[in-house]
């Protein structure tokens, strides 16, 4: 690695350049990103679709179809952060490695799977929200959908206190426990990166959150638009609504994703001056270098 010469350059941005960034960076990786995230969204997308898809389905459709957008949209928000796993891992590598290997990289976001499962399925609500969609899935019964409302909000209410859990555990490794008392555990870190950042991730996040449901409307509406002029469905009463709008919500699941990497990068320039760490480091390696020989 060489930590000095990076693909985007490391200095401080503000939430527009970030947004700005994602979009050179969603340009130049776009075929590897597009992979990993129809890889890594491919199980939630037809679980959410075996759960909800008698919403949308013969006499029921007119009369559920709203709630199953409504329902689809809270599964999809609350299983964001782990649906772009491998989106993260990529990142993280390419900031250093320039075009890093799909097969490394899903092997390294495995590798530290069972952590993400429990900070992002238990802690941060996925787990609940799944089960609470199984009583959901033969009956739309208002209490459990108010339950999964609040299941969900208290997930985004985690998320936008400490966004960066992926990051943390993918690229810094950060254990969640440790024998050993020099490790950082996940905890100490997360309170360390989040706690001084807290007014900036917290307005970062509700501008993502406002953006977010426009957009989803806009590639939805752009796939109907596709849709209509090359005549792709069979049934538009279900084919449209079944799989067009998760692909939008998820489409917009993976874009920001790259915000919140970017947005991560520049919380640790700010707190931590990595522009001079990544400098340092990398001195400290061709000195190594030079030595040797």
């Amino acid at each position: 690695m060489i930590f000095d010469q990076t693909f985007i350059a490391i200095r401080k941005r503000n939430i527009f350049e970030i947004l700005d960034l994602s979009i050179h960076v969603i340009w130049n990786y776009c075929l590897p990103l597009s992979f990993l995230l129809f890889l890594n969204v491919l199980p939630f997308f037809i679980l959410d679709w075996l759960l909800f898809r008698w919403m949308v389905s013969g006499l029921m459709a007119n009369e559920y179809a709203p709630l199953y957008l409504w329902l689809t949209c809270l599964m999809v928000v609350s299983q964001a952060q782990l649906g772009t796993t491998f989106i993260t891992c990529y990142l993280g590598r390419a900031l250093f490695q320039g075009r890093p290997s799909i097969r490394e990289t899903i092997l390294a976001s495995l590798q530290a799977l069972p952590q993400i499962f429990w900070v992002h399925g238990i802690l941060r609500t996925i787990v609940p929200a799944i089960l609470l969609g199984l009583f959901l899935s033969q009956t739309a019964s208002p209490a459990v959908v108010s339950l999964l409302i609040l299941v969900v909000l208290a997930g985004l209410i985690v998320r936008s206190f400490r966004p960066f859990a992926t990051e943390m555990l993918l690229l810094e490794k950060n254990p969640l426990r440790s024998k050993n008392q020099t490790d950082i555990n996940y905890a100490t870190r997360s309170s360390a990166l989040h706690n001084v950042a807290f007014s900036i991730n917290f307005g970062r996040f509700l501008l993502i959150g406002l953006l977010s449901l426009p957009l989803a409307f806009v590639f939805y509406a752009s796939l109907l638009l596709v849709d209509k002029s090359v005549n792709l469905h069979i049934d538009p009463d279900t084919t449209l609504v079944t799989f067009y709008w998760p692909a939008s919500l998820w489409i917009v699941a993976g874009l920001m994703a790259v915000v919140r990497f970017l947005s991560y990068i520049d919380i640790r320039i700010r707190q931590e001056g990595w522009a001079v760490e990544l400098r340092i480091r990398a001195e400290a390696i061709r000195l190594n270098k030079n030595m040797e020989t």
